[in-house]
Order: C-alpha cells, then structure tokens, then sequence
C-alpha cells in the first residue's frame, strides 16, 4: 500500500514537471497559447508556478485575453500558499491598482513576504514606495537600505535606484563616485531604463 501511495506521489511530481517544461519550452518558443494550455491544466491541479505564470500570461495579454482581474485571481491562489513571485506581482498590482482596488498596506504586507524570501524585485519595490512616500511616510534612508541590500545581491533595478539616491543625495551624502558605480554594474547587466517604476 506505501509503495503505491510513493509511486502516485512520484508519477505526479514527475508529470509536474515535465509539463512544467512543456509549458516553460512552448513559452519560450512564442507558442504562448499552448503555453497557456499547459499552465491552466496544472494551476488547476494547485501547482503554485503555473498559477503564477498563468497569471503573468493574463496580466499581458500573451496566448489568453488580457485580464487584469484573472491575473489578480491567479496571482492570489499562488500567494496564499507561499509563492514569492506571486507575492511581489500582486503587491505591484496592489501598489498600482492594477485590476484591483489600490491598496498600499496589502502591497506593503505582499512585499514584506517576498523579501522574507528572498525575492529582490520585492525589496526594490517596497523601497520605491519609501522614497516616493506611497503608502508608507517618505524615508529616503530606509529606501537606500532596502535598495543597499537588493544591489549587494546583483540586482540592476536596485543598483540604478541606489546611483540615483547617491547622486540627489537622498538618504545618503552626495556622492558622484558612488552614483557612478551602481551605473557601471548596471551596464554590466544590460539595465536599461525601461522599467517604470523607477525613480
């Protein structure tokens, strides 16, 4: 009886994952429909992941109508049990007030939950509402901690925030020299200004 029980367990991670791929491969071949297909089917069956990607799929549009709301739905169930991408996608939805009422203490408390696992684009964002003041008291020190300890691990978002609060001298001294390095990293990474939600 365990045996059979470990062999349904094992027949149904492995068939996770290897529909994980499936779905994985068809998106990075553009089939984004079939990617689609793949992630609905086993968001269906709670896989975390696929809710979170289906989500993504949902909020731009790609192989399903867009749907801000069914991005939200889709980005809850994942969040709710623990999914750190899912966290920081529906914290920005709560930010923005994309699909949802703004919200900024749930963004805060959504944000909170991806840094705790080590999600950088969290720290970025939640450090983001401290310098502009959304929903938290403005506190241009406690954004350049936040952006401090996402750029220390490589990330290129909070290393050209972190040069920008270094070269207004917001939270930190003036510091042209410390403003020209996180910009150098940055162009190591192929960081460009496109993310909007910068400073």
């Amino acid at each position: 009886m365990k045996k059979s029980i470990l062999f349904l367990i094992l027949l149904s991670v492995f068939g996770f994952s290897n529909s994980f791929k499936e779905a994985v491969t068809a998106y990075n071949a553009k089939d984004f429909t079939r990617a689609a297909e793949i992630f609905q089917e086993l968001a269906k069956q709670g896989n975390t992941s696929a809710q979170y990607n289906l989500g993504s799929l949902y909020q731009d549009g790609l192989g399903v109508k867009k749907s801000y709301q069914k991005a939200v739905e889709l980005y809850t169930l994942a969040a709710n049990q623990g999914d750190l991408d899912a966290q920081n996608s529906l914290g920005l939805m709560y930010m923005d007030g994309t699909g949802i009422e703004q919200n900024y203490q749930k963004a805060i408390k959504l944000f909170t939950l991806a840094m705790k696992q080590g999600n950088l684009d969290a720290y970025v964002n939640l450090g983001y509402m401290y310098s502009n003041g959304e929903g938290v008291k403005q506190n241009y020190k406690k954004a350049v901690e936040l952006f401090t300890l996402a750029a220390n691990q490589g990330d290129a978002k909070a290393q050209y925030n972190l040069a920008l609060m270094y070269k207004k001298g917001e939270g930190v001294q003036q510091n042209y020299q410390k403003a020209g390095l996180p910009n150098i990293l940055c162009q190591n990474q192929i960081y460009t200004n496109n993310y909007t939600k910068l400073l």
